[in-house]
């Protein structure tokens, strides 16, 4: 069973086939908006996936076995796609959505606004503006997804369970926890060399005291009413002896501050057998 209420923007019934097109609208203006921020590729290739799994919906609406075919193979051709691809590949299916739209004659769906949908095998799905905006509970879980962005304010926002995310985290504040795990695994490196002598270049770096000023990743406002004493080292200064330690964050550069200790635990080795050497040669 299936409850559908939807909000228009005039009176006009929704044309037979809407549903199918808004949801691919949505689908679409989702990856549209993590194509042009260059991000979300795990995001994009699962949009991909969720359009691949439409060929039966499409035909069902009243599309031609051509375009279900068509649209399902873009969609898997997303699914499995880099960033570089996904452009020609959302191209494409603007292409082919509007040649559904054309032949299912639903010149009036940018008339829904939003759509509440209770149905027991999807679950409850409510998207806003023309399914830019999406909020689905499933079996599956819940799923928020947006072509702008997903906000959520509160004082403490708690969770039990694992939190995965697909690029990169930008903290304004602090990070706690009981440990932090970086992936290391073998079989996830190529090109495995032993690292050279390090001793002198760890003789450079130069530890600096100094006030460290807020960012807002979200509007990229820098708060420096709000800067703390600190210590550590200043990443230009870091990149010029250890350039493999310092990432390029777009407006700022990061240091990889783990792999640090990793180059002082290489030359305090380095150190220990110079020392040995030298002890062994005395005792002679």
């Amino acid at each position: 069973m299936t409850i559908k209420h939807q909000i228009k923007d005039s009176a006009l019934p929704v044309p037979p086939g809407g549903d199918i097109v808004s949801q691919l609208t949505g689908l679409m203006a989702q990856a549209q908006a993590l194509v042009g921020a260059g991000v979300g590729l795990p995001g994009l290739q699962n949009i991909g996936s969720q359009i691949a799994g439409l060929g039966s919906a499409i035909t069902s609406a009243g599309g031609t076995s051509d375009i279900a075919q068509a649209i399902t193979s873009l969609g898997s051709q997303m699914s499995s796609s880099n960033m570089a691809g996904m452009s020609g590949l959302l191209s494409s299916l603007t292409g082919q959505l509007g040649n559904l739209t054309n032949m299912l004659n639903l010149t009036g769906m940018s008339q829904i606004l939003h759509q509440h949908i209770l149905d027991q095998v999807q679950g409850i799905i409510h998207s806003a503006f023309q399914g830019q905006h999406t909020v689905k509970l499933s079996s599956g879980g819940i799923d928020l997804t947006s072509s702008q962005k997903i906000a959520h304010t509160a004082p403490i926002l708690p969770h039990n369970g694992l939190t995965t995310v697909s690029d990169a985290l930008q903290v304004t504040g602090g990070i706690t926890g009981q440990s932090f795990g970086l992936l290391s695994d073998a079989r996830l490196k190529t090109n495995i060399a032993a690292l050279t002598s390090v001793l002198e270049k760890v003789m450079q770096l130069k530890l600096k005291t100094f006030d460290v000023k807020t960012v807002d990743w979200e509007t990229g406002e820098v708060h420096a009413s709000e800067a703390k004493p600190s210590l550590g080292l200043i990443a230009q200064e870091l990149q010029e002896v250890f350039p493999e330690l310092v990432n390029d964050g777009g407006e700022y550069l990061t240091i990889e501050e783990g792999k640090v200790g990793l180059v002082l635990l290489a030359a305090f080795q380095e150190f220990v057998i110079e020392t040995r050497k030298a002890l062994a040669e005395l005792k002679r």
